[in-house]
């Protein structure tokens, strides 16, 4: 007898996504005080 598997989901069906985008603006003229800024930032989300 055969048994019948449920269809497995898409990984967007379940909420989950493989990119996760954020718009950021920078503070800093320089591009070392941009990137620091940025650092910060992605720290400050994962914290």
């Amino acid at each position: 007898m055969k048994s019948k598997r449920a269809k497995a989901l898409k990984p967007s069906e379940m909420g989950l996504h493989s990119k996760v985008r954020y718009i950021l603006t920078p503070d800093g003229t320089t591009r070392p005080e941009q990137k620091l800024c940025i650092i910060r930032y992605a720290a400050y989300l994962f914290i």
